[in-house]
């Protein structure tokens, strides 16, 4: 995948250092329900699919959240999801992302994907190319069946991320706070 960046050809690389850095700022924006809280002492992120990361996620390695250590680990099957706090689901699973969704509805687990029907699918945050820029959408109906509070802080991001970046007539709407 290529984008350009200041008018140069940016690789996939670039694209998912900053998918990596918008991920660990969910995971710092995102509580989760108490129940999933007491016991863990990692907080897992799981990738589905092709990872495109490559070592873009390595930086995490020692990381914490909320006293919890960021552990990444890569799920060769959907099922594997439900041990986890978060999953990015890569674009190469898109003609199985509803399926994938509709396995963790429900469950507190931060759904990440990128492909441009993810939220309208029910997926929480989507981190999608958008021209040269990552556009940052949040669902707050799917957080809020999930029981995993947002802060107000994600939600202006994504609100930012909208404005700077022309959305297409067609694509899942960026939810704001509720009035």
């Amino acid at each position: 995948m290529t984008a350009e960046y200041d008018g140069l050809p940016v690789t996939g690389r670039l694209e998912y250092d900053v998918k990596a850095a918008l991920l660990y700022r969910a995971l710092e924006l995102v509580k989760w329900p108490e129940i999933t809280t007491r016991a863990p002492a990692s907080l897992r992120v799981g990738i589905l699919g092709q990872d495109q990361f490559g070592r873009s996620l390595d930086w995490l390695k020692g990381k914490r959240i909320a006293g919890r250590k960021v552990v990444v680990s890569k799920l060769s099957r959907a099922a594997q999801a439900s041990r986890c706090q978060s999953v990015f689901i890569s674009a190469s699973e898109s003609e199985q992302t509803t399926r994938i969704l509709e396995s963790l509805a429900g469950l507190p687990i931060l759904t990440i994907g990128e492909t441009p029907e993810f939220s309208r699918q029910g997926g929480i945050i989507n981190l999608l190319l958008d021209g040269r820029n990552i556009r940052l959408e949040v669902n707050q109906a799917a957080a809020e069946k999930a029981r995993l509070a947002i802060d107000p802080k994600l939600v202006k991001l994504a609100a930012a991320s909208a404005a700077a970046t022309p959305s297409p007539t067609n694509s899942p709407p960026v939810l704001g706070p509720k009035n």
